[in-house]
């Protein structure tokens, strides 16, 4: 995360986002770092949403079809 965040010629901090976006300006290093992390997580919100399986796994048997009588 440290090479994304960068300070620029006008002295205002930056971070890369995806596709080597550049993103900001902030005021400081540590504001561009926590909008760099917030970034981050939302990424990584929308990828585990849309990997999460809606259904259960069907080849997987159920507990009352295992379970003996």
């Amino acid at each position: 995360m440290q090479d994304r965040i960068f300070q620029d010629i006008d002295e205002q901090w930056y971070y890369r986002a995806r596709g080597n976006d550049k993103v900001g300006p902030f005021s400081s290093r540590l504001e561009a770092e926590l909008r760099l992390e917030r970034q981050i997580r939302s990424w990584n919100g929308q990828w585990s949403f849309k990997l999460r399986p809606k259904f259960a796994n069907p080849f997987r048997a159920s507990r009352s079809a295992t379970r003996q009588t």
